[in-house]
């Protein structure tokens, strides 16, 4: 199937499950019903994201992990900013 460490495959599906996880979370905190359909839909953006990734390309596996790993960080780092 791969030729390469499906681990790297793994990473990738957890690092889209925190971000997805952090749509969710900020869908709870969400101010308004449209603020709180945006979040939603943008979860589910992820995962429909992670489903289209070819998963016989290392290439493509370890360059969507970095770009949810940047969503992750951009959201967290907002999140610092807010509270501080």
């Amino acid at each position: 199937m791969h030729d390469y460490d499906p681990m790297l495959y793994d990473i990738m599906r957890e690092t889209a499950n925190r971000l997805a996880g952090e749509f969710i979370y900020l869908s709870r905190q969400a101010q308004n019903p449209i603020e709180k359909q945006a979040f939603l839909e943008a979860n589910y953006g992820v995962m429909q994201e992670t489903n289209t990734v070819d998963i016989s390309s290392k290439e493509a596996v370890e360059a969507k992990t970095r770009e949810f790993a940047q969503r992750l960080k951009h959201i967290e780092n907002v999140q610092n900013k807010v509270e501080a």
